[in-house]
């Protein structure tokens, strides 16, 4: 579109001429009073004349006009969206304790509790005073009666010599006849328990011109508290020993255990005198 500008529309803005080429403003063949100017745009297919007004400069603020009646009061407005949640205020200072309520009723009993740990003994209380002597009672049954005890006597007479070391011989039958089941004799020397328990085993010698020394022996083992010696040769001396039996059977025997000296007796020469005895005696 070809535009063609003349003197009568030189203070025109572009929009104003643009309105009048474009068809938005009406087109004259003159200006009213209060026009500017007279735009003269060269449209396709002819001219087109319109007015062009420009802005003044603005005039004084015109005193201010009385105040309008109020007007009637709007509807309530729609009731706006919740708004975001306040942050937690600070908390208040604690109020006065309330007065005590009523008593609740009783609940039901608890299961019982574990068992406490024992305390410490206490002191012994001073002892009482003796209570008065009380009726005899009746006599008890009496007991079964006690298994009989048993004994024997081995023993030898006429003289005899025993090496050191050596077990004493005994040349007679032994007493009583016949033995007790718990004792029984083995020639020369051996004595045999048969039964597990104690018994005390006593013996005797006749010593002939010499000290002897002489000691029980069970199982090849010395018999402690025992040994014994002779202090004259001319006087007879006695020995003795505890022995304990748990294995039977055991062997008894009685032996010289002076390491230097033979051990020998006498019978002084008197018929079926003894020269040396041992009496064995089981207690329990």
């Amino acid at each position: 579109m070809a535009r063609q500008l003349s003197q009568e529309f030189a203070a025109c803005s572009d929009q104003q001429l643009l309105d009048c080429m474009n068809g938005m403003d009406t087109p004259v063949t003159s200006c009213a009073a209060g026009a500017d100017a007279l735009v003269s745009a060269n449209l396709i297919g002819g001219w087109r004349r319109c007015c062009c007004c420009c802005e003044g400069p603005t005039g004084a603020t015109g005193a201010t006009g009385a105040t309008g009646a109020t007007g009637d009061t709007g509807a309530t407005g729609g009731t706006g969206a919740t708004g975001a949640t306040g942050g937690t205020g600070a908390t208040g200072g604690t109020g006065a304790t309330g007065g005590t309520g009523a008593t609740g009723a009783t609940g039901a009993t608890g299961g019982t509790g574990a068992t406490g740990v024992t305390g410490a003994t206490g002191g012994t209380g001073a002892t009482g005073a003796t209570g008065a002597t009380g009726a005899t009672g009746a006599t008890g049954a009496t007991g079964a009666t006690g298994a009989s005890g048993s004994a024997a006597l081995i023993y030898a007479v006429g003289p005899q010599t025993v090496a050191p070391g050596a077990a004493v011989a005994f040349n007679q039958i032994p007493q009583p006849v016949p033995l007790p089941a718990s004792i029984a004799f083995s020639a020369p020397s051996s004595i045999l328990l048969g039964q597990a328990g104690v018994y005390t085993v006593q013996y005797y010698a006749q010593p002939e011109n010499s000290n002897i020394t002489l000691a029980l022996f069970l199982n090849g083992t010395e018999v402690p508290g025992s040994r014994y010696s002779s202090i004259s040769s001319a006087s007879a001396f006695y020995g003795q020993g505890i022995v304990v039996v748990g294995t039977v059977p055991s062997l008894l025997t009685l032996v010289n255990v002076d390491p230097a000296s033979n051990a020998n007796f006498d019978d002084a020469s008197l018929p079926n005198t003894v020269s040396v005895s041992v009496l064995v005696t089981k207690l329990a």
